[in-house]
């Protein structure tokens, strides 16, 4: 197998069986069996799709907020399923009105359980934010926070954790930055790479490399070996056909 800075390859599933995975998640997306293209386009708009302010708007306050939770549930849950489909293991810790536990400073923990010696497992801590009003400063330092409680646990020594800011809105701000080096920021563009990914070593750099890391989205090295596995996707499909007629 393969590896990436001391990364292995996550499991040995074959780029046809991630595609397959992904249709299952198109499903849970649409109540017509016979619609799963729109199941899966409702996946992607609740991924890459962020909370729109509206200037002028007449909704109490209230309502309002309760318009962005609403949106921001779909979020975190989107990008849970987003990166199950690539046979990533993720814990949630989302909000309790979706039967979260609510953690506080972060929503979804993605598990990385076959890194090679001597790196150990790892854990990354994800704050999904939604509004383009976030997130705050406050709620950076939430996730750190967070994330310093794990690595003070002796039980967990063998893990490295580190956090991730995901909101789906398109262009950096003065917070949201990816040359951040305590935290990673998932745009969406990143977004974008994780809902495309043909299997997870595609964005395995982007996934799983420190914030410390120079990033560059237009490096395939940094985002995970991207054209070989789309190449590999290619062959299992020609070999399909081949097959079938057969």
């Amino acid at each position: 197998m393969s590896n990436l800075r001391g990364f292995n390859v996550m499991y040995d599933i074959e780029p046809i069986v991630i595609q397959q995975v992904k249709r299952i998640a198109a499903h849970l997306y649409t109540k017509d069996a016979a619609k799963a293209e729109e199941g899966s386009r409702r996946l992607e708009n609740a991924l890459l799709t962020p909370l729109k302010e509206k200037s002028g708007s007449a909704k109490p306050e209230n309502a309002k907020r309760d318009v962005e939770n609403v949106k921001g549930y779909a979020f975190e849950v989107a990008l849970f399923n987003a990166l199950a489909t690539l046979g990533i293991p993720v814990l949630f810790g989302g909000s309790s009105e979706v039967g979260g536990p609510s953690t506080p400073g972060y929503d979804l923990v993605a598990l990385n359980l076959t890194r090679q010696e001597p790196f150990g497992p790892l854990a990354i801590c994800i704050s999904t934010k939604c509004s383009p009003n976030q997130p705050f400063e406050s709620d950076i330092q939430k996730l750190l926070s967070g994330i310093e409680a794990l690595e003070e646990d002796p039980e967990l020594e063998d893990f490295s954790f580190f956090g991730v800011i995901a909101s789906p809105i398109t262009k950096a701000t003065d917070l949201l930055t990816r040359d951040r080096p305590d935290v990673k920021v998932w745009l969406r563009t990143e977004l974008e790479f994780i809902f495309k990914a043909n299997v997870a070593e595609d964005i395995s750099g982007l996934l799983w490399n420190p914030p410390s890391t120079p990033k560059d989205l237009t490096d395939l090295h940094y985002l995970g070996m991207h054209a070989q596995s789309t190449a590999y996707l290619q062959k299992q499909r020609d070999r399909k056909v081949n097959n079938d007629e057969n």
